[in-house]
C-alpha cells in the first residue's frame, strides 16, 4: 500500500504532493501455525485492522498526528473502505472523499461502452495480441500502409486498465483504416497458411473490418470520449483543484447531456441541479447528437436499420454515462454536491461580493468549509475569519488582475496556489493564511498513488525481485523528489548533502557490521546438533 501526503510547503510556496512510504504487510508465521493447529481459517493478508495499524505507526514515526489529517483519499477495494471506517472512528474529523475520481470515470465509460453492440475493448484486444510479437505481421501492415501513402503511423493499443488510451486508439485507427481493411480484409484471406485460416482472432478483426458499422461505432466514440479524457486529465493535475472540481464536472455533465438532453434540462445541470430524475424519458431530445462525422458516415454508408440502432445504442451510451457518473461522483447526493459547490469560493471569480445575497451565500460557504475542519478553525476563529473575509473582499490592494494568466490567445486561471500568495503577501489575513492552505490541500483524486503503482512495476522487476522493502521505499523516495523539483538538472549538490551522503555509507557499514556479528553469534548459539562431515570413499 503506497502513502502520499497532501501538504502546503511554506518554503516553496506550493501545494505539493509527496511520496511518503510503502506498507508490505506480511503474514504473521505465528498465527498461521497457530490457525492451522486449531483448523481453523488462517488470517487474511489484506485486512483492514492491520492496515489501519500500520498507518497509524507510520504516521507516528514521522510525527504526524492523525488529528491533524484533513482528508484522506483512497482505492476502490472494500478492505480500503473497512480501513477507512476504522481510521474515522478514532479521527472523527477526517474528512473520506470515497475512491479516486479517476478510477470512477474510467470505470462508468467501460460500462457506458457496454451499451454498444460492438465490443470495443474486445476489439483492442484482439489487435494488440494479433500483432504482439509478430514483427513480419508488423511489416506488412506497414507495406499496405505505404501503399495507400498514408501517415508512417504505428498503431496505439489500448488497455482496459489504463485511463486515457480509448481515445487515441479509435483516433488511430480511423487514420489507418484503409491500410487495416486492405490488410485483414483483402491481404491475409489469400494466404496459404493453414495456421493463420484457423486462428479465431484473425477471423474476429476480419469480420470486423468488413463490416461499415465498425467504422460508425469508432467515430462515434472519437467524438464523444474527449469529455471524459478532457476531465480525465485535469483530475491528473498535482496543483490545487478543489475549487474548480465543482465547475470542471458540471462542464462535463452539461456537455454530456447535451448530446441527448432538453436545453431547459441542460442549463439547469450547468447550475449544478440535476439528480436522479433528470435524465427521464420526458427530458430527451427527439433527435439525439451522435456526433457531426459519425452522423454524416451512418447517413451515407448505413440502412435505416441500422442507423435506428445505432442512435439507440448512442443513447443507451449516453444514459449509462450519465447516471453512473452522477451516481459515483456523488452529484446525486446533496450534500457531496454543495460542498464541492461551496468550495468554489476559493476560486479568484468569487473573491468580490455583487451584492448583499451574493456576499451571504458566500460567506455562508466560507463557514461551511470552516465548520468541516476544526483542526484547522476552531470555532473561537469563525467569526474572525468572517471580519477578514469580508476586509479581503473589499481590499483594493488585491487586483482584479489576480488569478488569471494569458495563456496564447485566452486567460486562463493560474494555479491557485500562487493567486492566494499574492493575498498571503500582504501581511493582513493570519487566519484566511491558514485556513486557505489547508483548503488547498484538500483534492478530489488519487492521481499520484496511481502514478506510484507504475513506478512500483518499472523498479520491482523480475531482475530485481529480491529487493529489501526497504530499498524500494528509499528508492521511490528519491524519484517522487526529482519529479517535484523538476527532474535531475533542478539537483543541487552543495557541501551539506556530501556530508550527509558520507554519514549515509557509514552507517550503512556499521549497520551491515552489527547485522554480521548478530549472524555470528546467532549460529554459535544454536542449540541444533553440529552436522557431521562427510569423507569421500574412493
Amino acid at each position: 500500500m503506497d502513502m502520499h501526503a497532501i501538504y502546503f510547503c511554506t518554503v516553496l510556496r506550493q501545494v505539493r504532493v509527496e511520496y511518503l512510504t510503502s506498507i508490505f504487510i506480511e503474514f504473521d508465521r505465528n498465527e498461521v501455525l497457530q490457525a492451522l493447529e486449531n483448523k481453523a481459517m488462517p488470517p487474511t493478508l489484506f485486512n483492514s485492522d492491520r492496515f489501519c495499524k500500520e498507518v497509524n505507526a507510520f504516521l507516528s514515526t514521522v510525527n504526524i498526528n492523525p488529528n491533524q489529517v484533513i482528508s484522506i483519499n483512497r482505492d476502490g477495494p472494500n478492505v480500503m473502505k473497512s480501513m477507512m471506517r476504522l481510521f474515522t472512528e478514532e479521527n472523527e474529523n477526517v474528512l473520506d472523499f470515497g475512491s479516486c475520481s479517476l478510477h470512477k470515470i474510467h470505470n462508468e465509460v467501460n460500462r457506458a461502452t457496454s451499451q454498444l453492440s460492438f465490443d470495443i475493448d474486445g476489439f483492442a484486444a484482439d489487435l494488440k495480441y494479433f500483432f504482439k510479437d509478430q514483427a513480419l505481421r508488423k511489416e506488412e501492415l506497414a507495406a499496405i500502409r505505404d501503399c495507400f501513402d498514408l501517415p508512417k503511423l504505428k498503431l496505439i493499443m489500448h488497455s482496459d486498465t489504463r485511463f486515457l488510451t480509448l481515445q487515441s486508439f479509435c483516433n488511430r485507427i480511423l487514420e489507418l483504416k484503409a491500410a487495416l481493411v486492405g490488410y485483414f480484409v483483402h491481404y491475409l484471406p489469400k494466404k496459404s497458411d493453414r495456421k493463420l485460416q484457423q486462428n479465431a482472432r484473425f477471423h474476429r478483426l476480419k469480420d470486423a473490418f468488413s463490416d461499415k458499422k465498425t467504422e460508425g461505432y469508432l467515430l462515434f466514440l472519437s467524438e464523444v470520449l474527449p469529455i471524459f479524457t478532457k476531465i480525465q486529465e485535469f483530475l491528473q493535475r498535482d496543483d490545487p483543484i478543489g475549487p474548480l472540481y465543482f465547475l470542471t464536472i458540471t462542464s462535463m455533465m452539461f456537455r454530456l447531456g447535451s448530446r441527448f438532453l432538453l436545453p431547459s434540462v441542460c442549463n439547469k445541470i450547468n447550475d449544478g441541479k440535476f439528480d436522479d430524475n433528470t435524465t427521464n424519458r420526458e427530458n430527451h431530445l427527439q433527435v439525439i447528437d451522435i456526433g457531426f462525422r459519425t452522423s454524416s458516415f451512418v447517413k451515407k454508408n448505413l440502412s435505416k436499420e441500422e442507423q435506428h440502432s445505432l442512435f439507440l445504442e448512442a443513447k443507451m451510451f449516453y444514459l449509462k454515462a450519465f447516471d453512473g457518473l452522477a451516481k459515483s461522483l456523488g452529484f446525486f447526493n446533496p450534500e457531496v454536491r454543495l460542498f464541492w459547490r461551496r468550495m468554489t469560493v476559493f476560486h479568484p471569480e468569487s473573491r468580490k461580493f455583487k451584492s448583499e445575497k451574493d456576499m451571504n451565500a458566500k460567506i455562508e460557504s466560507v463557514l461551511k468549509v470552516a465548520v468541516k475542519l476544526p483542526n484547522v478553525m476552531p470555532p473561537e476563529g469563525l467569526q474572525p475569519l468572517v471580519d477578514e473575509w469580508k476586509k479581503m473582499a473589499a481590499d483594493r490592494c488585491v487586483e482584479e488582475s489576480w488569478g488569471f494568466i494569458k495563456k496564447g490567445e485566452e486567460i486562463v486561471v493560474e494555479r491557485l496556489d500562487s493567486y492566494w500568495n499574492k493575498i498571503f503577501d500582504l501581511d493582513k489575513y493570519a487566519l484566511i493564511t491558514r485556513f486557505v492552505r489547508a483548503v488547498l490541500c484538500i483534492q478530489p483524486h488519487n492521481a499520484a498513488v496511481e502514478r506510484g503503482f507504475s513506478v512500483n512495476s518499472a523498479t520491482f522487476t523480475k531482475e530485481r525481485s529480491r529487493m529489501s522493502p526497504e530499498l524500494l521505499n528509499s528508492i521511490r523516495v528519491i524519484k517522487s523528489h526529482l519529479r517535484n523539483i523538476g527532474g535531475i538538472s533542478q539537483f543541487r549538490v552543495d557541501q551539506r548533502l556530501l556530508q550527509l551522503a558520507r554519514e549515509a555509507h557509514r552507517k550503512y557499514k556499521e549497520g551491515m557490521s552489527i547485522a554480521e556479528h548478530h549472524e555470528h553469534h546467532d549460529v554459535h548459539d544454536s542449540d541444533d546438533e553440529p552436522v557431521p562431515k562427510l569423507s569421500r570413499k574412493m
